[in-house]
C-alpha cells in the first residue's frame, strides 16, 4: 500500500503532462487570436463589412427580427443570404454583451478548442501523447486557419470547429454527438452542407455505410432546402432588391457574384500561389496517405480557388477556406497514422515521427512567413502601405482611434436610423437601419436619405489600401473616400453639419448647424499672398468668435497653375495645443476642391468649428496646410504628404 501511494503521484504526472501542455496551446492561441482580432477591432481596422453586417444580424434577433442587416440599402436578412441560423444561438450571449467584440472573442474561442478534439483522436489514432500534441499544434497554427480568425466574423469559421468534434465523435462511434455537432456546422451556413456530404462520403467508403449514408442525404437535403427553400422564403421583395447593385439573394445572382471562369486563365499564378499556401503544409509529406479525407477540403479549396470575388481568387488572407483546415489535418493525421507499421530500420526512429515534425514545421515556417501574429518577426515591423503588423493599418491603435470611439459614443444617437462610413458603423450596429453612405454593391447615398435621421462620415478617412507599384499611392480608400458623401451632404437642405472635430462629421435633420460657404470675390483688397503653398497662395486668413465656443474661420485662396495633373489636396488648420482639432477646410477642399478652380481666380471660403467646453484658456496658433489627398499617408497630415510648408495663420484666444 505504502509502494502505491509513493508511486501514485509518478503515475498522475506522467498521464497529466499532455493536458496541461494542450491547455497551455489552447489558452496560447485563444490569447493570441483574441488580442489580434480585438486590437484590430480598437484600431478601427475592421468595417461593417463583415464584422458590423453580423453584429447587426445578431442584434435584429435579439430584437425579434430574422438576423436582419441593412449595409446595402435594403433590409436583408441573413437567411436570405446564407442561411446562418447558428447566429440565433449567439443572440442569447450578445443580448447579454451586446457588442461586436464578444463575436471576436467567441470565434477565437470556438477554434482554439478546435484542438482539443483533435488531441484526442490523435492520441487514439498515434497512442503516442507527445505526437498528438503535434497533431493538435499544426491545427491551431495552420495559416488558413488563423487568416480565417483574423478575417473579420463568419460562421464558416465557427463550423470548422463544429467538424473537428463530429469526425471525432464518429472515430468514438458516438453517433448521437456526431449528429448533434453535424447539426450546428450544417447551421452555421448552407454551403457547409458540402463538405458534410463528402464526409458521409469518406464514412460510408471506410465502412460506417449506414452513418455515411445518412450524413450525406441529410446534409444533400438540408443544403438544397436551405438554398432554394429558405433563401427564398426570406428573400427581400423584388421590387427592393431592383434598387441595390447585388444584393445576392437570388440564385443566378449568388452564383454570378462568386464565378467568372473566363478570367480564370488569365489569373492562374496568382490562384496556384493561394492553393500552395492553403495546402502545401498538409500534403507534402502525410495527407495524400489519407486520400479520402482530402475529398471533403477539395468541396471547399476547389470552389475558392475557382472564384472571381474579391480577387481573381479569394485570398488565403480570407476566411474561405476554413471549412477545409479540418479535413487537411485530419488527412494529416490519418496519413500518419497508416504509417505506423511501415518497416523501420534497425537503429533507426520510425519515418511517421520525423515527418509529422517536419509537417509542424512547415506550417509554422508558413505560419511566420504568411500571417501577421505576434510569433512572427514581420508582425513588429511597421509597415501601413502594406496593411502587415503592428501599423496602424492592421493591429495598430494609434491616439486618434481611442479618440474616435469616445466621438462616436458622445455625438451619435443610439438606435434612430443612420448612414454612416464603412469605419464608422462597424460600432453603431445595434440599430434597425444603418446604412453605409459609400460601398459599391449598395443604393446611392442619397437615395437612402428620406430613411435616415443622421449621418456620420469622415474626412481624414485612414484606411487605405496602398497601390501595388506606387506603395506611396492610393489604390482604395484614403483621405478622399469620402469627400463625395460629403459633397452629397452639403447639397441636402433637410440636414445640418452638427458637430465637427478632427475630420469627423455629423449631419442631422435640423438643429443649429455649423455654417459653411463658397464665395468668388472679383476683387480684394490685398492681392498679394501671405503664404504660397505650391500652386495654391492664400491671400488671407482670420478667425473670430461667433458664439460660446464657437468660431467663423474665412480663408482666401488663388490658383497660380493648373491642377490637372496634380494630385488631389486638402486643406487643414490644426490648433497647435490641443489634441484632436484638425479642422478640415470643407468649402475650398471638398464641396468646391481646387480642381475644379480657374487659374487665376480667387476663392474665399468661409465656415464654422466649435470647441469642446472644456478647451483651457489660452493663446493657441492656427497652423495651416496642404496635403496630398491621394498619398498613402494623407488622413495622418503630416510631412509626408504635405505639399509645400505648414504656417501660421493666426492666433485663436480663448478668454
Amino acid at each position: 500500500m505504502k509502494r502505491k501511494q509513493a508511486n501514485s503521484p509518478i503515475v498522475f504526472k506522467s498521464q497529466a503532462w499532455p493536458i496541461f501542455v494542450l491547455g497551455g496551446l489552447v489558452l496560447f492561441v485563444f490569447a493570441e487570436m483574441s488580442y489580434l482580432s480585438l486590437a484590430k477591432f480598437a484600431g478601427f481596422n475592421s468595417k461593417y463589412f463583415d464584422l458590423g453586417a453580423m453584429s447587426q444580424a445578431i442584434w435584429s434577433a435579439t430584437q425579434g427580427l430574422p438576423l436582419v442587416f441593412t449595409g446595402q440599402g435594403i433590409a436583408i436578412s441573413r437567411l436570405a443570404r446564407n442561411v446562418e441560423l447558428i447566429y440565433f444561438a449567439i443572440a442569447p450571449i450578445y443580448a447579454l454583451v451586446p457588442t461586436p467584440q464578444i463575436l471576436l472573442v467567441i470565434q477565437a474561442l470556438l477554434y482554439a478548442l478546435g484542438g482539443i478534439p483533435l488531441y484526442r483522436l490523435a492520441r487514439r489514432k498515434l497512442n503516442n501523447p507527445s505526437y498528438a500534441l503535434v497533431v493538435s499544434a499544426i491545427h491551431l497554427f495552420y495559416p488558413v486557419a488563423q487568416t480565417a480568425v483574423l478575417a473579420e466574423f463568419h460562421s464558416d469559421t465557427l463550423a470548422a470547429s463544429f467538424l473537428l468534434l463530429a469526425i471525432e465523435a464518429a472515430d468514438r462511434k458516438a453517433w448521437r454527438g456526431y449528429g448533434i455537432w453535424l447539426a450546428l456546422a450544417l447551421s452555421c451556413k448552407f454551403y457547409v452542407a458540402a463538405p458534410v456530404a463528402a464526409l458521409g462520403a469518406v464514412l460510408w467508403l471506410k465502412g460506417e455505410r449506414r452513418a455515411g449514408l445518412a450524413t450525406s442525404l441529410a446534409a444533400i437535403g438540408y443544403g438544397l432546402i436551405a438554398f432554394f427553400a429558405i433563401r427564398a422564403a426570406f428573400a427581400p421583395p423584388a421590387a427592393e432588391v431592383a434598387q441595390a447593385v447585388n444584393v445576392q439573394s437570388s440564385t443566378l445572382g449568388y452564383l454570378t457574384s462568386r464565378f467568372n471562369f473566363g478570367f480564370i486563365g488569365q489569373t492562374a499564378v496568382l490562384r496556384l500561389v493561394h492553393a500552395t499556401i492553403v495546402l502545401m503544409p498538409a500534403l507534402l509529406l502525410l495527407a495524400w496517405r489519407a486520400p479520402l479525407w482530402l475529398l471533403p477540403a477539395a468541396v471547399t479549396v476547389v470552389p475558392a480557388l475557382l472564384s472571381s470575388d474579391f480577387g481573381p481568387s479569394f485570398s488565403y488572407r480570407t476566411h474561405h477556406y476554413a471549412l477545409a483546415a479540418p479535413f487537411l489535418v485530419t488527412a494529416v493525421l490519418f496519413g500518419t497514422a497508416k504509417q505506423l507499421n511501415d518497416p523501420v530500420p534497425d537503429g533507426k526512429k520510425p519515418a511517421w515521427q520525423g515527418r509529422l515534425r517536419l509537417t509542424l514545421f512547415m506550417v509554422l515556417i508558413f505560419n511566420l512567413a504568411f500571417i501577421d501574429t505576434p510569433i512572427s518577426p514581420q508582425f513588429y515591423i511597421d509597415r501601413p502601405a502594406l496593411e502587415q503588423g503592428l501599423s496602424s493599418t492592421r493591429f495598430g491603435v494609434i491616439p486618434r482611434d481611442e479618440f474616435k470611439a469616445d466621438w462616436l459614443t458622445s455625438n451619435v444617437p443610439a438606435i434612430t436610423p443612420l448612414a454612416a462610413d464603412q469605419l464608422s458603423a462597424v460600432r453603431l450596429t445595434n440599430r434597425e437601419i444603418l446604412y453605409l453612405t459609400n460601398y459599391v454593391d449598395g443604393r446611392p447615398l442619397v437615395d437612402l436619405l428620406p430613411q435616415v435621421n443622421y449621418v456620420v462620415t469622415d474626412a481624414l478617412y485612414d484606411a487605405a489600401i496602398a497601390d501595388p507599384v506606387e506603395s506611396e499611392r492610393i489604390f482604395e480608400g484614403g483621405a478622399g473616400y469620402e469627400y463625395e458623401t460629403i459633397r452629397t451632404m452639403r447639397a441636402q437642405p433637410d440636414f445640418q453639419l452638427l458637430a465637427m472635430q478632427d475630420g469627423l462629421l455629423l449631419f442631422g435633420r435640423g438643429g443649429d448647424g455649423l455654417a459653411t460657404a463658397v464665395s468668388y470675390p472679383t476683387s480684394i483688397e490685398n492681392i498679394d499672398p501671405i503664404a504660397s503653398f505650391e500652386e495654391i497662395n492664400l491671400l488671407s486668413y482670420t478667425v473670430e468668435q461667433t458664439a460660446p465656443n464657437r468660431y467663423r474661420l474665412e480663408a482666401t485662396w488663388q490658383l497660380t497653375e493648373p491642377l490637372e495633373n496634380a494630385p488631389n489636396r486638402f486643406a487643414v488648420t490644426q490648433i497647435t495645443g490641443l489634441s484632436h482639432m484638425r479642422l478640415v477646410h470643407l468649402p475650398a477642399s471638398i464641396v468646391a476642391p481646387p480642381k475644379s478652380w480657374q487659374v487665376g481666380e480667387i476663392i474665399t471660403e468661409a465656415f464654422e468649428f466649435e470647441l469642446p467646453e472644456d478647451t483651457p484658456a489660452g493663446s493657441y496658433a492656427l497652423a495651416v496646410g496642404w496635403y496630398d489627398a491621394d498619398h498613402i499617408f494623407g488622413a495622418h497630415t503630416d510631412e509626408r504628404s504635405r505639399l509645400g510648408e505648414e504656417v501660421i495663420g493666426g492666433q485663436l484666444v480663448i478668454p
